[in-house]
């Protein structure tokens, strides 16, 4: 085996094995073998428990590792989870997603109308230009901006993806941000785009970002399984003021992780949406796609290669795409 070889394998398991679940997965273990079982241990279960035994460190490893691994096999189901799509259905979840769906219509509503003095504004400037005016202009546009900002962070375009939690609202703000600049379905075109954002070496900066993410996500979920453990342990064995303690402990942890993972995820989303900015032209050429003289033309283009791709509708529709990739591609070949 030469060392290309090698240094390929290591890459693969630090890939397979990253901080972002290794580290909580050590935690989690590391914590019940040498904390929790020695102090059930003293009360007769698991009976002869030796923490320095080979034994037990053979089995911290190995359940470390398997953990680390089935936190990255699970990555997706538990992020949706936090993002809320399992709550939305839920009576019990409604006045979060009632909440959500308010501030979605505040945003709408004042942009609207921020938008509707923009142009009076305007209008006034084209009939009688005066420096009030001017001034009354720019600061309604500063304060359009700033909330259109602020909505395409926080929220989807459409009233009916908003989820009940803050962090679903935010990963779907970045998901959604591909669709309504330049009309390509986030899930249909971004694994296409991947290849490329590895070949620009632009890929190793959006996981960084995902990989702060999931570490702020796997680490706050251990930390919550293991302060509700320890406070049931201490309830057991009758500490009760170590028991409230943990649990005021672990819904701060809660709290605090959670801020953060929405951090996190705004700078995720912003990773992603830099990826399509810039690499979207890259796709468009791997693709083999017509050529476009305009954006109008460019946007209704990735439309319907999104619904061809998600779908397989449109066919007719996106044949002339599909002919004229053919004849891009020959030509390059020759």
């Amino acid at each position: 085996m030469n060392i290309n070889a090698i240094i390929e394998a290591l890459k693969a398991l630090g890939q397979l094995f990253q901080v972002s679940t290794i580290f909580p997965s050590i935690l989690l273990v590391v914590v019940n073998a040498y904390m929790v079982l020695p102090r059930l241990s003293a009360y007769g279960f698991p009976e002869g428990y030796d923490t320095a035994s080979p034994l037990t460190t053979t089995l911290v490893v190995a359940l470390s590792l398997m953990l680390s691994y089935t936190l990255y096999a699970f990555n997706h189901p538990l992020t949706r989870l936090l993002e809320g799509y399992k709550f939305k259905p839920h009576k019990f979840f409604s006045p979060l997603q009632r909440e959500h769906e308010a501030r979605h219509q505040f945003y709408i509503l004042h942009i609207r109308k921020l938008n509707g003095e923009r142009r009076k504004l305007r209008d006034r400037l084209e009939k009688h230009p005066d420096r009030f005016t001017v001034e009354s202009l720019r600061g309604v546009i500063a304060k359009l901006a700033e909330m259109e900002r602020d909505f395409d962070m926080e929220y989807p375009s459409a009233l009916e993806s908003v989820l009940p939690t803050t962090l679903g609202n935010t990963i779907a703000a970045f998901e959604d941000y591909p669709r309504t600049r330049y009309g390509m379905e986030s899930i249909a075109l971004w694994t296409r785009l991947v290849p490329i954002l590895k070949d620009k070496n632009y890929l190793e900066f959006v996981t960084q970002e995902k990989m702060a993410f999931d570490f702020l996500m796997n680490t706050g979920v251990v930390a919550g399984i293991l302060g509700l453990e320890i406070a049931y342990l201490s309830f057991f064995l009758g500490e009760w003021i170590w028991a409230l303690i943990c649990l005021s402990g672990t819904l701060i942890a809660s709290v605090v992780f959670y801020l953060g993972m929405i951090r996190a995820a705004r700078q995720w989303g912003e990773a992603v949406r830099v990826a399509f900015d810039l690499h979207r032209h890259d796709l468009h050429r791997r693709l083999y796609l017509r050529s476009t003289s305009s954006f109008e033309q460019e946007y209704r283009l990735w439309q319907s290669i999104s619904r061809f791709m998600i779908y397989r509708r449109d066919r007719i529709e996106v044949a002339d795409f599909l002919t004229q990739a053919e004849v891009n591609r020959r030509e390059k070949e020759e």
